[in-house]
């Protein structure tokens, strides 16, 4: 009878591309959380529970620091723990490190997008990416070591099929998101929560009326608001502003149906 990692470990080395791929890596993730925190026999599994956020913190810092040629990871959410990554991932020393960090939209405000644009120009070689989804903070070292955390859970990963599954899941997110420099010219107009409602009303094909009831301004103000981001977005159609937005993930367009 097969344990509960082996399970997890013969459904990772069946990853396929795609999202079919991605839903697999996704669904291992969230079974190998929940088995490292029902199970103690973690070594054995190749994956061994953290147990507490400094326990977590700790092992991220030691990835980082002991990574020799890639640090794949995708961040977790803004806050203390996200500004420390930063941190670790621009005191990095130029040693042919690959670093490819994938964020959201709501990474982006300043001065995170700031102290992102200046990581990614010192000389380590950082790549930046924002995801119009948010996916589970994970970092993969030299693509043999991984933390995963979801929630409250986290868990270092050894096994080889499994940080395939991870690393598959990462590929996949990292080809679909956009690079931080396309989200560059952009202002907390355009990245806040009022500029993703503006958006909002942009694709739901809302008249302007409509609109401005709806967000509590009046029809100039909110006129004012749909050319400032349209400018940004450096488009000259309100359908090419909604269509842009959606590529760069700026607004959750699940909640934008007319």
């Amino acid at each position: 009878m097969l344990h509960q990692g082996e399970d997890i470990e013969r459904g990772a080395s069946g990853s396929t591309a795609g999202q079919d791929g991605v839903e697999e890596a996704l669904a291992k993730a969230a079974a190998l959380i929940t088995f490292a925190a029902r199970n103690h026999q973690y070594h054995r599994d190749g994956a061994e529970r953290l147990p507490t956020p400094h326990a977590r913190r700790h092992a991220a810092r030691l990835l980082v620091s002991t990574t020799t040629t890639s640090l794949r990871c995708t961040a977790p959410p803004p806050g203390a723990e996200f500004a420390e990554l930063v941190d670790l991932v621009a005191a990095l020393p130029g040693r042919g490190v690959r670093v490819e960090l994938l964020c959201t939209v709501k990474h982006l405000a300043e001065p995170v997008r700031g102290t992102l644009l200046s990581t990614m120009d010192n000389g380590v070689a950082v790549r930046v990416r924002a995801s119009a989804r948010p996916s589970p903070h994970l970092l993969i070292a030299d693509g043999a070591d991984a933390v995963l955390a979801s929630g409250t859970e986290a868990v270092l990963v050894r096994a080889p099929a499994v940080l395939a599954g991870l690393s598959a899941f990462f590929a996949s997110t990292w080809a679909e998101a956009t690079d931080l420099g396309e989200h560059a010219r952009l202002s907390d107009r355009s990245l806040g929560a009022l500029g993703a409602r503006v958006l909002c009303a942009l694709v739901a094909g809302h008249t302007d009326d409509a609109a401005a009831r709806e967000l509590g301004m009046s029809v100039r103000t909110y006129r004012r608001h749909v050319a400032d981001i349209m400018r940004e977005l450096d488009v000259t159609s309100r359908f090419a502003a909604g269509a842009r937005a959606a590529a760069l993930g700026l607004f959750p367009t699940e909640r934008c149906a007319p």
